[in-house]
């Protein structure tokens, strides 16, 4: 094995870790200041796939305290 460039793999890295840091920011974002997806006027299938989200994330979290115990 020969000398590894590390160069384009940590710009690859760099390039993730910005874009989602950037998409995470505007999803908080979106929920403080209430989404257009939030309103009286969303679609069932939005406020379905919302409700599937928020409940997911609740079982991350759980797993994440029954992990650490």
């Amino acid at each position: 094995m020969g000398d590894v460039d590390w160069i384009p793999a940590l710009a690859a890295l760099a390039v993730g870790l910005v874009g989602g840091a950037i998409a995470t920011w505007r999803m908080v974002l979106a929920r403080r200041t209430g989404s257009p997806a939030e309103g009286a006027g969303s679609s069932p299938a939005v406020r379905d796939l919302d409700a599937k989200t928020d409940s997911l994330f609740r079982q991350l979290s759980e797993l994440a305290l029954l992990a650490e115990k």
